[in-house]
């Protein structure tokens, strides 16, 4: 699953783990009981993203279970 440019945001708010600050947006779903959501952080330079479809609560255990090193 991909997110496309056409697909509805319904929510952004932002996670801080270790000191990255990870931009998190919800997507628009129907009818599956879950929600479509990613993740959006830098890191040396390098862009980071991740997907998932879930509930907002294991989303946001994962984000914040990242192990990020820092600089």
């Amino acid at each position: 699953i991909g997110i496309d440019v056409e697909d509805t945001v319904t929510k952004e708010y932002i996670i801080e783990n270790n000191g990255q600050v990870i931009e998190i947006k919800e997507y628009e779903t129907i009818g599956s009981g879950y929600g479509r959501y990613s993740a959006r952080f830098t890191y040396n330079e390098l862009e980071y993203f991740l997907i998932g479809t879930m509930k907002q609560e294991e989303f946001d255990f994962l984000i914040k279970n990242l192990i990020i090193l820092q600089k």
